[in-house]
């Protein structure tokens, strides 16, 4: 029996007539089996390995496959029905339904078989040149976009839930741009991945810096807190306007057409794989860490050891002003291996949260460790896990393991506060800086041994092809 197509009709038909004892020969046109499944289906949705293993089932029940043979060119139909006693026809419905609806004629807008049969086999290791695109400048200029429509909306609030619905999109818009810019960092300097996560990390602690003074003298020109959010939305269309007309998309989107001399070897293809799984449980640690400190340092400042709200402002400014040094923390994880990285910069972490902690309580100290403090976190370790994350999986699925970081972090950092306010009403502020900062920070260095450096990927060389 022949069957036409290796779609989920077609395998199961060639699986259930195998076992019923006939001889099965499967077609199809493509260069490899699965059909639908194989190129219709993103891998979030059905990984391969689930249809590979499907397949080594039926090879070893001796079906047979026969890919890259388009029935009606490389065989006539008129052969088909001459060898084999049956034919069964499963070839599906690969030809779209025209839709007369407006914007259909809109660039980027694609069928969704066009668009996604080229992105299946670029993320299987077979890029497609010319394939539809949907990479990272896009994905940065609607992140800003959607960040900056939600900050101006902020404006004409009503009330507390639509208030909510805008710090929402505001977050999404935020999750979306911080994803992309990180992919787009990592894909362009594939040998200095961590300088450039830094550089980017850099880029927003002068954002950070700039802003809330930039917020101030706009508030007091105009007198009313409506202006800067108004100002801040206008400056989020005028960097997506830029983006869109100065950023070349050959420097953010990964060409499948272009000639490159190196390549990526190794890394998973999972989140459930041992490095991301693990790393993503240290992200998500550290942003327990990190923003349990950005959050509550101030207060601990200021209601136990009685600083100054001045005095307590220098002491925190220094802890923002070390991200500065993210490119520098990005050039040493380049430089050493992930677990080598993870597991330093987390016991140097450990020792700052005991020494803010348990030492002295007075202003040169406080503000030494914790300008020491931001430089082993924000230019250090918030640096080195976005890029071995990133290191971790096969290069295909460098987006998906930024938005791994990213959801890790925030997933954290949504209730460092509330944790280390329950740790102190329950045990007292050192109590709690001990088990949150140092004592979460111990642990990640633990887990960072648990690391397998073979299987993290690495850049390789491309072997000249032989002609």
């Amino acid at each position: 029996v022949a069957v036409v197509g290796s779609g989920p009709a077609g395998l199961a038909t060639a699986q259930q007539l195998t076992r019923a004892g006939h001889t099965v020969v499967v077609y199809e046109r493509d260069d490899a089996i699965g059909g639908l499944l194989r190129y219709g289906i993103p891998d979030f949705k059905l990984e391969k390995d689930h249809i590979d293993r499907r397949l080594e089932q039926m090879e070893a029940e001796v079906t047979r496959f026969r890919p890259s043979t388009e029935i009606g060119r490389d065989i006539t139909w008129d052969a088909l029905r001459r060898r084999f006693d049956a034919v069964v026809v499963a070839t599906g419905a690969t030809v779209p339904r025209e839709l007369s609806v407006p914007g259909r004629d809109l660039d980027g807008v694609h069928y969704a078989m066009d668009f996604l049969k080229p992105a299946n086999k670029a993320a299987n290791g077979h890029p497609v040149a010319g394939a539809p695109s949907a990479q990272g400048k896009h994905v940065i200029i609607i992140g800003t976009i959607v960040f900056s429509v939600a900050t101006g909306l902020t404006v004409v609030s009503l009330g507390f839930w639509d208030m909510v619905l805008w710090r929402v999109l505001s977050g999404v818009g935020e999750a979306l741009q911080l994803v992309a810019i990180l992919t787009v960092a990592s894909h362009a300097f594939p040998k200095r991945r961590g300088m450039a996560i830094g550089s980017v990390n850099m880029a927003f602690a002068a954002g950070s810096l700039l802003g809330p003074n930039l917020g101030v003298a706009i508030q007091s020109a105009f007198g009313t807190w409506r202006a800067p959010l108004i100002a801040f939305a206008l400056i989020g269309f005028a960097a997506a306007l830029l983006v869109w007309l100065a950023v070349r998309s050959s420097f953010t989107e990964r060409d499948a057409g272009q000639q490159t001399t190196t390549t990526y070897v190794g890394g998973a293809t999972s989140f459930f794989s041992r490095n991301p799984l693990i790393l993503a449980v240290i992200t998500l640690l550290f942003g327990l860490i990190d923003f349990g400190f950005i959050g509550m340092y101030a207060s601990y400042l200021r209601d136990f050891l009685g600083f100054t709200q001045a005095d307590a402002a220098v002491a925190v400014g220094l802890a923002g002003l070390a991200a500065f040094a993210s490119p520098l923390g990005g050039i040493l994880v380049d430089r050493i291996t992930p677990r080598a990285a993870i597991a330093w910069l987390s016991l140097a972490q450990t020792a700052c949260g005991v020494a803010l902690f348990f030492g002295p309580g007075n202003l040169p100290w406080q503000a030494t460790w914790s300008f020491l403090f931001g430089l082993i976190a924000s230019s250090g370790l918030y640096v080195g896990l976005a890029a071995c994350l990133v290191k971790s999986m096969e290069s295909s699925y460098a987006s998906r393991a930024s938005g791994l970081f990213t959801s890790s972090i925030y997933l954290g950092a949504g209730f460092a506060g509330l944790v280390f306010g329950m740790l102190v009403d329950a045990a007292g502020w050192q109590a709690a800086g001990m088990i949150q900062i140092a004592g979460l920070s111990f642990i990640c260095v633990v887990l960072a041994f648990a690391l397998k450096m073979s299987d993290f990927s690495r850049v390789a060389p491309v072997s000249p092809s032989k002609e």
